[in-house]
């Protein structure tokens, strides 16, 4: 469980450093965005959404490279017993979900921030 945790603690981070990444260097687009009246909730989902598909992308490759490599490790002969690939549909499901959770979550912060910020600071500070 703790090798869990920090795994899903630097995925979390990882996820939102790209997203603020992501929103800073966008800024003069999300400022045209709120100056042509777009709710805040609507550039917050368009964000959220983006991180979303970022966290898909990389949960999709991620498992294949991960499945990849188990069943590669398994026949080395060096590991050979100690390593016994077993990949069910209910492990996929719950790594699915979490990924899902955390895209969702890392994209949530810095989409508020950017959908609150005053356009006139958004085009200031870039």
């Amino acid at each position: 469980w703790t090798t869990s945790i920090i795994a899903l603690t630097i995925g979390l981070l990882a996820v939102i450093n790209t997203m603020y990444m992501s929103v800073s260097e966008r800024r003069p687009e999300l400022a045209l965005l709120v100056t042509l009246g777009w709710p805040i909730a609507r550039i917050a989902l368009l964000i959220a959404i983006e991180g979303f598909m970022l966290t898909v992308s990389g949960a999709v490759i991620g498992a294949a490279v991960g499945w990849f490599a188990v069943h590669v490790l398994a026949y080395v002969p060096a590991l050979h017993g100690l390593l016994a690939p077993d990949l069910t549909i209910r492990l996929v499901l719950e790594i699915a979900i979490t990924m899902v959770l955390l895209g969702v979550f890392g994209g949530l912060f810095p989409s508020l921030k950017a959908a609150r910020s005053d356009p006139e600071v958004l085009l200031r500070t870039h």
